[in-house]
């Protein structure tokens, strides 16, 4: 298929690579998540330069202060001994249109720009890395018509279970459901998933659990270490299980962190029991739990959190006692 005038998921120009897919001399790796933007641009380095000799290969970043007449000459210049050149415009103020929308300067510089991109020689590609890149801009429009885009976007916890499993594969393991399901609930209350620092965790779990046998929830509890999150989701869940001791040992190994965010955790906890105040007043109140769900529309996960929220609640909790610990 090719890259052709659209869009494309990191996963996706990622197979394109790999199955040798012809790459346009214009590609932008646009996004907020820079997981993605690495990783694309490790594999597209790879195979821009797949039968170049190491020290015929020329790589040029930009990130700064870019100088257009610079870059110019750059693209222009045919490398030495015939080998390939690659091109990575990384600066982001150079892409900053203005706040009350496209100023004049940034209108021209664009327009230089787009100039200078519209004819790359044979022997070079250029790659825009950006987190952001405004899609009404003209520049964009012609990056898409000449070029190929991919969009690194952070992901939802929600939307990560493709993501764990292609790489539990690439590793030649693979989650059961209860261990994709634990991962995803630390991970109930951030808005993007720490893709580098989970794929650490999973490297480290194919070398501890092995790869014979699919890795459980028990198995990713065991290993999991350095997620920032899971600190915080320990301490909740013990919180929401009335286990004391429990709460108080992950309090203390929130407390002894070199940089301890009590604001952070303390609203976590007041989040936790107004969700269990809640669910008790619509028991209370005979609302069926499929109706309970409905309501909390701007819940992550709602019902799986609510399915713990009812099951902490059997654990002997009052009114009374949540609405004091809230307070």
């Amino acid at each position: 298929m090719g890259y052709e005038i659209m869009e494309f998921t990191p996963q996706r120009f990622l197979n394109g690579i790999a199955k040798k897919e012809q790459l346009p001399a214009l590609v932008a790796l646009l996004g907020n998540e820079s997981y993605y933007r690495v990783n694309v641009l490790s594999a597209l380095t790879e195979y821009v330069f797949a039968d170049i000799e190491p020290q015929d290969r020329e790589i040029h970043r930009f990130e700064q202060d870019m100088d257009l007449t610079e870059l110019e000459q750059v693209i222009n210049s045919y490398p030495f001994f015939g080998g390939k050149t690659m091109v990575v415009i990384a600066d982001e103020k150079f892409f900053d249109t203005g706040k009350n929308g496209v100023s004049e300067a940034a209108t021209k510089r664009l327009e230089q720009l787009t100039k200078i991109l519209a004819d790359i020689p044979d022997y070079c590609t250029v790659v825009l890395s950006l987190a952001k890149l405004d899609k009404r801009l003209k520049f964009y429009k012609n990056i898409k018509d000449k070029g190929a885009i991919c969009a690194c976007e952070p992901v939802k916890p929600g939307d990560l279970a493709p993501w764990l499993k292609e790489r539990a594969a690439e590793l030649g393991g693979e989650f059961d459901y209860s261990g994709i399901g634990q991962i995803m609930e630390y991970l109930l209350q951030v808005d993007a998933a720490p893709l580098g620092l989970l794929e650490k965790e999973i490297e480290k779990l194919a070398v501890v659990a092995g790869t014979k046998t699919p890795w459980t929830n028990v198995q990713v509890e065991q290993v999991f270490s350095d997620l920032p999150e899971l600190g915080n989701y320990k301490l909740m869940d013990a919180v929401g299980k009335a286990d004391l001791m429990s709460a108080l040992k992950y309090l203390k190994l929130e407390a002894l962190k070199s940089r301890p965010e009590p604001e952070k955790l303390i609203g976590g906890l007041r989040s936790k029991l107004k969700l269990m105040i809640w669910v008790l007043e619509y028991q209370r109140a005979g609302i069926s739990f499929a109706k309970m769900v409905e309501s909390f529309t701007d819940l992550k996960s709602a019902q799986y959190q609510l399915k713990m929220v009812v099951a902490n609640l059997r654990n002997g909790f009052t009114m009374e006692k949540l609405v004091w610990a809230y307070q």
